[in-house]
């Protein structure tokens, strides 16, 4: 004898009204979720900044994610150009989620956008999740167009000398001055 909840308890799965539908290999999606991801904030007082935008434009899909101190994009180039732009805020949670799942999968991954919801679909896998609804900052006014100056450094060296310097910097704040001379 099994215990067990009837199959007639459990919600139905949402369905989402495809607005915009892509395909991508998963290296490129877990690759940008990964690199922006840890930039978004931890806490929902501002709900916008809880999740990372995905911006499909033409045939480039940006993921960025902000906590109003960090800022991470990943730029992806699509393989063909999409009709409609589409900017939509995933949240952290699902983002994480989504994480695991391609490390382990590691098939292509459907993306279906609809109204307030978004659908991944990994091989037999598909989460769907609630979008958060707001405008994201315009992050991209931040970003200098120029820059004053440009320096190359060993990208082992300058880890080891943050990790150094970490160990040092004040708890909460994790502050790091440069000085270049």
């Amino acid at each position: 004898t099994f215990k067990g909840i009837d199959g007639q308890e459990f919600p139905l799965i949402p369905q989402v009204e495809q607005k915009s539908q892509f395909n991508l290999p998963y290296q490129l999606i877990l690759d940008g979720l990964e690199k922006t991801v840890f930039a978004s904030a931890n806490d929902e007082t501002r709900p916008v900044l809880a999740g990372v935008l995905l911006w499909q434009k033409d045939e480039v899909l940006k993921l960025v994610a902000t906590d109003s101190y960090r800022l991470a994009e990943r730029t992806i180039t699509l393989p063909e150009k999409s009709a409609v732009e589409i900017k939509i805020i995933v949240p952290s949670r699902t983002v994480l989620e989504l994480q695991r799942i391609l490390s382990k999968k590691q098939e292509e991954v459907a993306i279906t956008i609809g109204e307030n919801q978004v659908k991944f679909v990994v091989g037999n896998v598909t989460v769907i999740s609630r979008l958060i609804e707001g405008n994201f900052p315009p992050y991209e006014k931040i970003i200098p167009a120029t820059f004053t100056a440009h320096i190359t450094i060993d990208r082992d060296e300058m880890i080891l000398a943050v990790k150094r310097t970490s160990l040092f910097a004040q708890t909460g704040t994790h502050n790091l001055y440069l000085e270049l001379g």
